[in-house]
């Protein structure tokens, strides 16, 4: 079984259709962060310190796998946009500005947020631009997204 991962369509959420329409998920990472895996970029050398655009880039890149649920919010409809990760790390090339990595998603769909649990919303909410919220806010997601159909 993957993993499941929310990204931060920026900070304010504004890019979360863009991800949706073009099919692909990204982060922000800041100049120390190329849009490829770079030879320093090795699984062993996990980063848990430094800058937190660092940290970023390699989950981005090396942590983050082909077939991992992903979640994005939507700040403009409350909802989640829920899907799964279908390639490795892709240059940009100016498809979502301001945006250094991006990787391909295929969008399932859409949750509102007021149909999730306390627990749920919770662990969504994180702080990070780029976290893991839990099998049980994913199990959540499914379950309203399948009643909603």
């Amino acid at each position: 079984m993957g993993r499941f991962w929310m990204v931060r369509a920026g900070t304010t959420g504004r890019m979360a259709g863009r991800f949706e329409r073009l099919g692909f998920v990204g982060i922000e990472a800041g100049p120390e962060a190329g849009p490829e895996v770079r030879p320093e970029m090795r699984p062993e050398m996990r980063p848990d310190g430094g800058p937190e655009g660092r940290r970023r880039s390699w989950l981005f890149n090396l942590a983050i796998a082909v077939g991992d649920d992903v979640a994005t919010y939507d700040p403009s409809r409350d909802e989640y946009i829920v899907g799964r990760i279908t390639g490795p790390p892709v240059p940009n090339r100016g498809r979502i500005p301001g945006f250094t990595l991006l990787r391909p998603a295929v969008w399932e769909g859409r949750v509102s947020q007021t149909l999730l649990g306390a627990e749920a919303r919770a662990a969504l909410a994180g702080a990070e631009i780029l976290f893991e919220p839990g099998p049980e806010a994913l199990a959540e997601l499914r379950r309203v997204r399948a009643g909603s159909t």
